[in-house]
């Protein structure tokens, strides 16, 4: 009997449950995404494309700050990669991804991928069309050999990370470079800041092992740390930059995007005891810095930044009431405030109990606040006499208080130049100039006469070192009519100038006399062919003369018939160009040789018809050693803008002109060259400023004729590999130095040699370092211990026997 009821409890209990499980509304379930399968294929060949990684991430999951409030001095791919969510495409090439996230386009493709185009998400099929660049694959690890997971590595070359990944959990990382990149690229931590020195280089590694191994070196975390007062700081973070103190080796360089508070900078790779020197934007104050990253792998540095207060500079003015009433009810005047650092410009309004009121704190720089200037002129009430008061405060304030409190300062008063002008018939004379010149002092102001004659003095024209306004001399002038100049002193009364005839006469021989002034009066006018996207490009237009000058431009005015015009003025006569930039901040010369007169508009046909799409063609030009190697990073100096060789020595202009381009090519340790025209297709030589002769002497005469070079490399600047040279049978190489300093020598065997360049085994470092300090240097001896001539016949040994198996 107690089985049953407990069978028929548990009976009730269960229908209980059910209808009350059924009387339950039905919950909202959150809808299920939409997915779309994509297919990626080749964008040389349309074939399917397996194994792509293809990442998406929404925008708001970036964080920017750690958990006590540093900004991270992270690359942003860095920061996507972490927070990205990501798939592979199958052996077909086709993965699933959010349809939502295709259409936000927050889908970009893993290294060494990229896409170059995307069908629209809106179609039947999703094709989307990649690229690989040269794949690089590195390992990560640790000083014991250990697999380092998620950890963020990138090739490095030319100052900047080419690209980044992150290392899955066997320390594996794939990253991607383009086939033609040339230059020295280093693979090193993303965001490294120290010397490249020991790190590995792909331009080390043999034919087809494009991949090396990263032993994560011994670095720290570095931080910037804001403080004020001793107190640390939310302020706004702005630009950084971070240099070597002895070279301009750019370490670290960057800026928040859009408005960022923190507590500072962390940088989380940092080698240890690396000494630098910049700034850092903090509170919009630039502060400039000295210190040393970490002292032992895996700590913290901190490098406290004191910022400096945004002073609140209180100063009370004692007057009558109705002269403050009467200061109260005027604007903003100009306040002079003298540091040990600088003198500083600021406005300040008065209250009604004489207060100074600024419209923001103030950022004094310096030490002390010395002294305090301010003026205000009460214009005259019946012909009278207009009234400056005026203060100098001195004073020794700390700038390290936020607030100076420098009490109540009696003003002081004086009277300006003022009265009349008369003609010879002592009638009064309407609109006439009066000049007031401060005495033994550079300077003066110009005054107009009213209805009647009258003119008064709208403020002093000097003051002495002690604040105090200075004596004038006043003359008035109509024309050829003069008056004869009169000497005021602060304080004095009116004054009475009258024309007279020995003035006016005097007066016009000298400008009988005189040469005519010539002002700049050339104008050009600009009619472009432009659409709504391309105004940005008008806003932009610059005119620019061969000496550097360019006139003032006229806002850009749509025409009737749809073109924006644009119009320069005052230019001085010249030969003129007429550029822009566009939108990837390359240059785009538009017309050349403008012929523009002294006087007058510039008759040039081209004006008439300009445009930043039609006519448009691109001028190559290629840079070369004497040897026909190609030189990066030269510098094209044209007329307003300048543009670089990229890894392949290649330099590209822009212009829809056909009219010769002359220009000036120059390069790190090569002779500049002044170019008459930027040719097409043409190849420019620069010759190297100085050579240093290096003689190699210990080899035997077995291995004399083995393929060795001699590479120079700097210390400081690690982004050059270094200028080379082919060792002669004599032993004597003739390397171009490109600048001074100190340098390592490095003896390579060559391997290969080819169309695409050669690749080369390092041999041996000189120990002692070569030291420049002049170009051209001197002679370098180099004599080859027995270590080294033993590893170079072993090294040839190696290459010797496939051949000989084969």
């Amino acid at each position: 009997m107690a089985i049953m009821r407990v069978w028929r409890t548990l009976a009730s209990l269960c229908c209980w449950l059910g209808i009350a499980l059924a009387q339950e509304p039905d919950r909202p379930t959150a809808p299920a995404e939409v997915t779309a399968r994509v297919r990626v294929v080749g964008a040389q060949d349309g074939l399917p494309r397996p194994g792509v990684p293809l990442h998406w991430l929404d925008s708001s999951q970036r964080p920017l700050l750690t958990a006590d409030g540093f900004w991270r001095v992270e690359d942003a791919a860095v920061v996507r990669l972490r927070h990205a969510k990501s798939v592979i495409t199958d052996p077909n090439g086709e993965a699933v991804l959010p349809l939502a996230r295709l259409r936000e386009s927050a889908v970009w493709a893993g290294e060494p991928f990229a896409l170059t185009a995307k069908s629209d998400p809106n179609g039947e099929e999703l094709v989307w069309q990649v690229v690989e660049r040269e794949p690089v694959a590195v390992r990560v690890v640790d000083a014991a050999g250990a697999p380092v997971a998620g950890f963020p590595v990138a090739l490095h070359s030319g100052g900047k990370d080419l690209c980044v990944a992150l290392s899955d959990p066997q320390g594996w990382a794939r990253l991607g470079l383009d086939a033609d990149y040339s230059a020295l690229v280093h693979v090193a931590p993303a965001g490294w800041v120290g010397s490249y020195e020991g790190l590995p280089s792909l331009a080390r590694s043999l034919p087809g092992r494009r991949g090396t191994t990263l032993v994560v070196p011994e670095c720290g975390t570095l931080r910037l740390q804001a403080l004020r007062g001793g107190q640390p700081l939310q302020s706004d973070v702005g630009s950084f930059a971070l240099h070597h103190p002895s070279e301009y080796l750019t370490l670290a360089s960057g800026a928040p995007v859009g408005a960022l508070r923190a507590q500072g900078l962390e940088f989380p790779f940092v080698a240890v005891g690396t000494r630098f020197s910049g700034h850092v934007e903090f509170d919009h104050a630039r502060i400039r810095l000295e210190g040393v990253g970490p002292e032992r792998p895996g700590a913290v540095g901190v490098l406290d930044v004191v910022v400096p207060w945004r002073n609140e500079v209180r100063l009370q003015i004692a007057a009558a009431a109705e002269v403050v009433a009467a200061l109260a009810a005027q604007p903003m005047r100009r306040v002079v405030l003298v540091t040990d650092a600088a003198r500083v410009e600021q406005w300040a309004s008065v209250d009604a109990q004489g207060h100074l009121r600024w419209p923001a704190p103030l950022r004094l720089r310096g030490k002390r606040l010395l002294a305090v200037e301010w003026e205000a002129v009460l214009p005259a009430k019946d012909r009278g006499a207009p009234v400056l008061w005026w203060l100098h405060h001195t004073c020794s304030a700390d700038l390290a208080a936020p607030t100076l409190d420098l009490g109540q300062v009696t003003l002081r008063q004086t009277t300006l130049p003022h009265g009349r002008v008369l003609d010879r018939e002592g009638r009064p004379v309407a609109g006439a100039e009066v000049v007031v010149r401060a005495t033994d002092a550079v300077g003066g102001v110009l005054l107009r006469t009213d209805a009647e004659g009258w003119f008064q003095g709208t403020g002093p024209i000097g003051r002495t070192a002690a604040g105090e306004p200075v004596s004038a001399t006043v003359a008035a002038r109509l024309g050829a009519e003069r008056s004869a100049a009169a000497n005021f002193a602060p304080g004095d009364g009116a004054l009475t100038l009258q024309f007279t005839a020995a003035a006016a006469e005097a007066a016009a021989a000298a400008a009988a006399n005189a040469r005519p002034a010539r002002r700049a009066a050339g104008t050009v006018s600009v009619l472009v062919h432009a659409t709504a996207e391309e105004a940005e490009l008008v806003g932009a237009l610059r005119l620019v003369s061969s000496q550097g000058f360019s006139g003032s431009m006229v806002a850009p005015k749509r025409q009737a018939d749809g073109t924006m015009r644009v119009d320069f003025e005052r230019l001085a006569a010249g030969r003129y160009t007429l550029l822009t930039r566009q939108a990837k901040g390359e240059p785009l010369l538009l017309l050349h040789d403008l012929e523009v007169p002294a006087e007058g508009p510039c008759t040039d046909a081209r004006l008439a018809a300009v445009s930043f799409t039609t006519g448009l063609h691109t001028r190559e030009l290629r840079v070369v050693d004497p040897r026909g190697v190609p030189i990066a990073g030269a510098i094209l100096w044209l007329r307003g803008a300048s543009t670089r060789s990229d890894g392949r020595g290649i330099l590209r202009v822009t212009t829809c002109d056909r009219a010769p381009l002359p220009a000036r090519l120059e390069a790190e340790g090569r002779r500049p060259r002044e170019l008459v025209d930027v040719g097409h297709g043409a190849t420019v030589e620069l010759a190297v400023a100085g050579a240093l002769q290096i003689a190699v002497s210990g080899l035997p005469e077995d291995l004399a004729g083995a393929p060795l070079q001699v590479w120079l490399r700097h210390e400081q600047r690690e982004r050059l590999y270094g200028p080379q040279e082919r060792l002669g049978a004599d032993g004597t190489a003739q390397v171009a130095v490109p600048l001074e300093g100190t340098y390592l020598l490095q003896l390579l065997l060559e391997t290969r040699r080819g169309e695409g360049g050669s690749s080369a085994t390092l041999i041996a470092v000189r120990p002692e370092p070569v030291v420049l300090a002049t170009i051209p240097p001197a002679r370098v001896e180099w004599q080859l211990s027995a270590e080294v001539v033993e590893r170079l016949r072993q090294e040839l040994a190696q290459r010797a026997a496939p051949a000989q198996k084969k």
